[in-house]
Formats: C-alpha cells, structure tokens, sequence
C-alpha cells in the first residue's frame, strides 16, 4: 500500500531531477538514456520512486480538466509566464506538496 509518506518522497525524488531554470534539460536515466526532465510528471515518472503513480495521480486530479500544469496556471493564475518562471512555479509547487503530504497521516 502507498502512503502519505511514499508519495511525498516521490516528489521529492522528482525535485531532484526536475530542471532549475527555463530550459528542457536533459540528464540521464538509470538505464543510461537520456531524458527530459522539464515537467514534473515526466520527473516522477523518470525518478521510478515506487509511490511515482500515486504522486502523478495527485497532480492530475489537482489540474483536471487541464492536461498540464502549464495550462492550469495560464487559466486560474496569470496568462503570460515565461519558462522561467513556469519552472519556477513548478519547483514551489512540487515543495508545497512536499510539506503538504509530508504532514498528512497514513
């Protein structure tokens, strides 16, 4: 069974390989391949944390009907972001879950 506990690691490990600025960086998976790592699901899915499903299922159901993060800010929050700045957003997201689920009980 996932926990509470698991999916905030999940996002923590996607934290991790999440990239810091505008630009799509890439780096390298477990397996040697090169990946993107410029949104979060894609952080999730690459990090193979076991709890990955559970934390990107929060994140959908957090933006449905949107398809990405990127669209749920240009219609709820402000039209016009820079890359920077949705990456930005993505990092500051990603910490709230953290404490959020970090602090929610089993």
């Amino acid at each position: 069974m996932i926990t509470n506990q698991d999916i905030a690691a999940a996002f923590k490990e996607a934290k991790k390989i999440l990239a810091v600025d505008g630009e799509q960086t890439r780096a390298r998976d477990q397996d040697g391949a090169f990946v993107w790592q410029g949104y979060i699901c894609h952080a999730l899915e690459h990090s193979r944390h076991p709890g990955f499903a559970a934390a990107r299922a929060v994140i959908l159901e957090r933006i449905s009907p949107w398809s990405s993060l990127e669209t749920w800010v240009m219609t709820n929050v402000v039209e016009d972001f820079t890359l920077g700045d949705m990456q930005a957003y993505r990092h500051r997201w990603l910490d709230a879950l953290i404490t959020e689920f970090e602090n929610k009980g089993d």
